[in-house]
């Protein structure tokens, strides 16, 4: 019989979950720590290799550390280090791979001269790769059932990084920059442009920076701004494209010519899928008249990647101050890990359930800064038409966290990101 080939893509997308557990040693000449007040991560991928059955992630990761003194005094100091993480799957060698890392959920137990912590390193694993197939074509004496079926070609497959860079303006209700002690970053895509070999990815970057302030009567400060970003990226073949960005890395520093100014500079990970589509036709039955005959079947391999809009969702939740802590007087800040636990598909929407990791920090009755870590329970919906039978990815982001109240009962703020 004759035959005939084409080219299909099959691309697996995958999680991976590990822990990077460790101690982070206070740098010589800063002060003794008296309570830790927050930890932020990020996480940066080197190399991804694919083999038989597993893709191992190699990358740095790298910690903000935030705590007072003795003497209530707020400093800060930063902290990196390796991984390495292997993620099992139905992966081949061959395979082109990506994978975008981002740092979970912080815990820690503290010391005075040393932290150890435990914190959730999260992946998102993507590999690909074109296969030959061959089907049987129309032959004389042959008797077939034609159909009609949609494969997709991988035309790239690829990490890119976008840099950035520019000036934030304290607002006037704030009082000026002494030092800059924290700095971090969420990061989404508002558009995609494709054209001939390459693509425009356009974004905001949400920028949450906590600072010592002039105010004698209140030196710690909490802001948060948007800025824009860019990249012209290049790209292979022309198709329907999708990014997916990690969490930036982010610099922050006071100006050196203008005392309510700071300066930022921005490393965001992206990784680029594109893909184009073709309608070939297949036969899906066969016999002969004229002999016996048997047929085999194949499949056909073919990811449809079906990209879910972002969507932004405001989460209302109460919270309380744990009784071993005492009570708050303050917020002053409020920072937000989501974890989904749980995503369902149902008619032309999404039910997402999870945990916000919530790091408070506020003011205490005698003036003091104490921290609180909160696990506090959310769900929501958002709109999203997926096939049956599709596998869900989705990934929960923190655009801004807000926290008001005093005593033991706080009320939380919270808007989220969904991808």
């Amino acid at each position: 019989m004759k035959t005939k080939s084409f080219s299909s893509g099959d691309v697996r997308i995958r999680d991976g979950m590990s822990l990077i557990e460790g101690g982070l040693p206070i740098p010589d000449g800063m002060p003794d720590i008296s309570c830790v007040l927050a930890i932020t991560g990020t996480a940066q991928t080197d190399e991804a290799i694919c083999t038989e059955g597993m893709v191992t992630i190699k990358g740095k990761a790298f910690f903000q550390v935030l705590y007072v003194d003795s003497e209530n005094q707020p400093h800060s100091f930063d902290a990196e280090c390796a991984f390495t993480q292997n993620v099992e799957g139905d992966f081949s060698e061959g395979m082109i791979t990506c994978a975008a890392v981002r740092i979970g959920e912080i815990s820690f137990k503290e010391s005075p001269r040393r932290i150890d912590i435990r914190a959730e390193l999260l992946s998102d694993v993507f590999a690909g790769k074109n296969e030959v197939c061959e089907i049987i074509d129309e032959s004389e004496g042959v008797e077939v059932l034609k159909n009609t079926q949609r494969i997709s070609n991988l035309n790239d497959l690829k990490h890119a990084q976008a840099f950035t860079k520019g000036t934030i303006v304290i607002p006037q209700s704030m009082p000026e920059v002494k030092e800059v002690l924290m700095a971090c970053a969420n990061v989404s895509i508002t558009a995609v442009h494709q054209d001939i070999e390459r693509l425009a990815v356009e974004g905001e970057i949400k920028l949450n920076i906590i600072y010592v302030g002039t105010d004698k009567n209140a030196p710690l400060q909490y802001m948060n701004e948007t800025v824009p970003f860019s990249e012209i990226i290049p790209v292979e073949g022309e198709g329907e494209a999708v990014v997916i960005c990690a969490p930036a890395k982010i610099y922050v520093e006071k100006s050196l010519e203008e005392a309510d100014t700071l300066n930022y500079s921005c490393i965001i990970d992206l990784i680029i899928l594109s893909r184009s589509y073709d309608d070939i036709p297949v036969i899906e039955d066969a016999y002969s008249t004229e002999c016996e005959s048997t047929i085999s079947r194949c499949n056909i391999p073919c990811c449809d990647v079906t990209e879910i809009p972002q969507q932004k969702r405001i989460i209302r939740a109460g919270a309380a101050i744990p009784e071993m802590l005492p009570e708050a007087a303050r917020v002053l800040i409020c920072l937000v890990t989501p974890e989904i636990t749980s995503a369902q598909a149902s008619r032309g929407s999404i039910m997402i359930e999870g945990v916000l990791h919530t790091m408070v920090c506020y003011t205490t009755a005698s003036l003091g800064m104490k921290s609180a870590k909160i696990q506090v329970p959310f769900e929501t919906e958002i709109n999203a038409s997926i096939p049956d039978n599709a596998a869900l990815h989705i990934c929960a982001s923190c655009e801004y966290a807000a926290a008001e109240g005093s005593g033991r009962e706080i009320e939380l703020r919270v808007c989220l990101i969904f991808s």
